[in-house]
C-alpha cells in the first residue's frame, strides 16, 4: 500500500514531469557527465563499459530513493509545520 506522499510523488503531480532542471549549475555538470562517458565508451572493452552503464543504473535508483525520500521528508514537515500553525491560532 502507498502512503500518501508517495501517492502524491508519483502520481499526479509528478514531479519529474515539470521539465528540464532549471538550475544553471544543471547544464554544465550533465555536459561533463556526457563528455566522460563518451571518452570511456572508446576507450573500455565491452565487458568493462557494460559494468560502467550498469553502475550508472545503480546510481540513477539511488538518486530516486534519495528524492522520494527528501520529497517525503519536506512534505511531512510541511505538514507538521501546518499543523503547528494551526493549534497556535487556536
Amino acid at each position: 500500500m502507498k502512503t500518501f506522499a508517495k501517492t502524491l510523488y508519483y502520481d499526479d503531480p509528478m514531479p519529474w514531469k515539470r521539465g528540464m532542471v532549471q538550475d544553471p549549475e544543471y547544464a554544465p555538470i550533465d555536459n561533463e557527465i556526457d563528455k566522460i562517458e563518451t571518452h570511456l565508451q572508446s576507450i573500455l572493452p565491452p565487458k568493462e563499459h557494460e559494468m560502467l552503464e550498469e553502475m550508472g543504473n545503480l546510481y540513477a535508483q539511488l538518486t530516486a530513493i534519495e528524492g522520494e525520500s527528501a520529497f517525503t521528508y519536506g512534505l511531512n514537515m510541511g505538514i507538521l509545520l501546518m499543523i503547528g500553525v494551526m493549534e497556535f491560532k487556536n
